[in-house]
């Protein structure tokens, strides 16, 4: 529909895929952070499928992270999609095939935890697991038992591994952020302090709120798609919001979010920076 480019570009998929660079940034140089209280302990990650084959960049800064805090970062090569876009569109047969299949890819990774840098895949495999095994006890208690070391990397860094202040120096003069809180992060995993630390905190940034900063972006996965109009003009308050912070780098913990707010401010030709939260602390590492 011509209609899904209103107010926003829209990203292509990348020709390489994170599955395709991991190797590679698994073994790049990377700076040790002093301070993190989970050195010597195993991480594997789960980016999801936009991550994956659209912002690649998101996951290698995850692993970047990851490895300044001295955890041995696995990537079960046999991931793919967690099952939420079908189970989002009434598909649950297929829905629930790609929800067995993660977990049994989960099952078979050793690792103390499994993180990502998707929400929305967190909050399928964390809540609607449990709604959709409902009628099914085994499936239910074996996601259940993956639910208990899954967790997004803002959660990770802010209280498991503990950074402290002194492993970054603040940039002078600091770059001024504002932040985003996608729906479900804000609405149904109770998200938002840990970045709001992260940011102010643990790198010393300036952080300006935004008005109505956990308002809806208007992507809501095939929400933008199958209603364009009523998504760009939910999306044109978010961007007036961003913009009238004055800020130089807007934050979010969830993909979509971002390049739903990326195609917006490109639109408008707007100079913002839109970065996922693990991205702006592999930028200090």
């Amino acid at each position: 529909q011509p209609a899904m480019t209103n107010g926003r570009a829209l990203l292509a998929p990348t020709t390489r895929p994170f599955r395709s660079r991991f190797a590679e940034a698994n073994a790049a140089p990377v700076r040790e952070l002093a301070s993190s209280q989970v050195a010597g302990r195993t991480a594997a990650i789960f980016p999801g499928c936009m991550t994956d084959r659209i912002t690649p960049a998101m996951a290698e800064a995850m692993v970047r992270v990851l490895r300044a805090c001295g955890c041995d970062v696995r990537y079960p090569v046999d991931q793919h999609c967690c099952g939420l876009v079908a189970l989002n569109s009434g598909d649950r047969r297929h829905g629930r095939e790609m929800a067995e299949q993660t977990i049994r890819v989960l099952e078979a990774t050793e690792a103390d935890w499994v993180v990502t840098t998707s929400t929305s895949c967190l909050a399928a495999m964390l809540q609607d697991y449990q709604h959709l095994f409902r009628h099914d006890e085994s499936w239910r208690a074996r996601a259940a038992n993956q639910a208990a070391r899954i967790v997004d990397i803002t959660t990770f860094i802010d209280e498991h591994a503990q950074l402290d202040p002194s492993d970054f120096s603040p940039p002078a003069p600091s770059p001024v952020v504002t932040y985003h809180d996608a729906c479900q992060s804000h609405n149904a995993l109770g998200l938002g302090a840990g970045a709001r630390r992260i940011i102010l905190d643990t790198l010393g940034l300036e952080l300006r709120e935004m008005a109505d900063s956990s308002v809806c972006c208007g992507f809501g996965g095939a929400f933008s798609m199958d209603y364009p109009n009523v998504s760009s003009a939910i999306l044109a308050k978010k961007l007036d919001n961003i913009l009238a912070t004055g800020a130089e780098i807007v934050v979010s913990d969830n993909p979509g979010c971002l390049m739903q707010v990326q195609g917006g401010l490109a639109s408008r030709d707007k100079p913002v920076r839109v970065l996922h939260i693990v991205e702006l602390l592999a930028e200090r590492i």
